[in-house]
């Protein structure tokens, strides 16, 4: 029984000397693994379906002053996917967008891939060649664009240029507000069809598609560009739903996250074109929670607005974002932050902190590997709050025991449920001050390091090269040269 310990010791600090953040991520609650992952789910039941099932008269989207349920977002995304196929979109078949964030974003992300053709966003920021050598690679024939953003940008007039140097053929055209509550006038234009008139005409009689989720590309995201030639990254359905699991569940407790499951609202004032925005904005839809998206993400005080009245627990912005929130009189926000797309400087994180009573924590990514590469643990990110991280593991521990007991989280679902996603957000928003002010600064030592980094996600190879040598460094040297 002694000999059987020492072995059980030692095979688990081998493990550890392998994959050292795994002791962390145990120390929140993370599982080593969440293999296997369903091999049955296409993206459109993962991020649509399975909510409108659960969740069919709250609120999914809201922009602008226009606000969708989930019962009736599932009618639009479904009479814009029999639409796209009655004008020839195939299986396989290439559609770009581009688009601003906005609902009609978000119908034509989860209408593309139900009729198994492949989403490729675009940014309107592309140039005219730019958008020509991604439609060339990529064999656009059919595009879903704004006819003119609200920062000046004439998207069609780009798309127009854009067809007469490839094979593209249909033009489906939108305005900014066509999703609001005073929706604008259409003039007639020569060789486009309006987003808006699809969805009225045509019925949600999807026609049937066979969809193999590990073979089937759903996605098509071309880098930046930073490194060369925009590289197109093809992800398979299998791929998104995976790494969407694994991702936030990397971050927190499976018991916290099947309490928190449609309860909870976020608000995205990033391009959902971006891999940064689509990313989270898709980890949010998975989860069944409400979604407050801004097409401008400039624009501070249509995000206190929506902050205000719809009291989001959660956001994403980049550094830029979170600078120019701490010099604006925002007020008190009471908001959880997530800082991506580039390095956070501790200032900019103590300006937002202190000037919105908020917390602010930083993960990272890449285009390549389907979004997410490192991210704290929400352990890590309140372990300075409640006394160091053994403290926090067993305060964890003990509310992760508490939540798996028979009975319990129907309860506080239920509870939950009676009190409202608004009301909840409310809550927390007058809490996050409280623990702000606790919080040390991100400039002290007690503020963890994870915070700012993270670790590696559950199922995540990761390895070390030396630059140098182009020679993989074992992870156990590292650890225990201190490297």
């Amino acid at each position: 029984m002694v000999k059987h310990k020492e072995v059980k010791k030692m095979e688990t600090e081998e493990k550890y000397l392998e994959k050292p953040w795994l002791k962390s991520q145990a120390m929140g609650c993370i599982p080593e693994t969440f293999k296997p992952y369903r091999e049955d789910l296409t993206y459109t039941w993962d991020m649509l379906d399975k909510n409108v099932e659960k969740y069919p008269n709250e609120l999914a989207l809201v922009c602008f002053d226009y606000e969708i349920t989930w019962k009736g977002l599932k009618e639009h995304v479904d009479r814009l996917a029999t639409a796209l196929a009655d004008i020839g979109v195939k299986k396989g078949d290439v559609v770009a967008t581009v688009l601003p964030s906005s609902i009609q974003f978000v119908i034509a992300d989860l209408a593309i891939p139900e009729i198994g053709a492949i989403h490729c966003p675009g940014n309107i920021l592309d140039s005219v060649d730019g958008l020509i050598d991604k439609f060339t690679r990529a064999g656009i024939k059919t595009v879903i664009c704004v006819d003119k953003s609200s920062t000046g940008i004439e998207a069609l007039k780009n798309i127009r240029a854009v067809k007469e140097k490839t094979e593209l053929k249909n033009i489906i055209v939108t305005k900014e507000r066509d999703y609001s509550k005073n929706p604008p006038a259409h003039e007639r234009e020569e060789g486009v069809i309006w987003f808006t008139d699809l969805i009225e005409k045509y019925p949600p009689k999807l026609p049937k598609v066979d969809i193999d989720p590990k073979k089937d590309l759903c996605l098509l995201f071309f880098t930046g560009g930073s490194t060369g030639i925009p590289k197109g990254v093809m992800l398979t359905h299998y791929e998104i739903t995976a790494c969407t699991k694994l991702t936030f569940g990397s971050m927190m407790p499976q018991s916290v996250l099947r309490l928190l499951d449609g309860f909870f609202t976020t608000i995205i004032p990033l391009p959902l074109c971006h891999l940064y925005g689509q990313e989270i904005y898709r980890y949010v839809m998975a989860l069944g929670c409400t979604i407050l998206l801004q097409t401008d993400p400039r624009d501070v005080e249509e995000y206190v607005r929506l902050a205000k009245k719809y009291h989001p627990l959660f956001t994403p912005m980049s550094p830029t974002q979170y600078g120019r929130m701490a010099k604006e009189d925002v007020g008190d926000l009471g908001i959880l932050g997530l800082s991506g797309s580039m390095a956070l400087a501790p200032k900019t994180q103590e300006g937002f902190e202190k000037k919105t009573k908020s917390v602010l924590i930083e993960a990272h990514g890449l285009s390549e590997t389907s979004g997410a590469t490192l991210s704290p643990t929400a352990m890590d990110i309140f372990a300075p709050l409640l006394g160091g991280r053994e403290t926090a593991s067993k305060i964890f521990h003990l509310l992760d025991r508490i939540l798996t007991m028979p009975g319990i989280t129907p309860l506080m679902r239920m509870g939950m449920g009676l009190i409202g996603r608004i009301n909840l957000g409310a809550i927390v928003n007058r809490l996050m001050p409280l623990i702000s002010s606790i919080m040390p600064s991100a400039s002290d030592s007690k503020r963890e390091l994870v915070t700012s980094v993270g670790y590696p996600l559950v199922d995540e190879e990761f390895k070390v090269v030396d630059e140098d040598t182009g020679e993989t460094i074992p992870t156990p040297k590292l650890v225990k040269e201190g490297l």
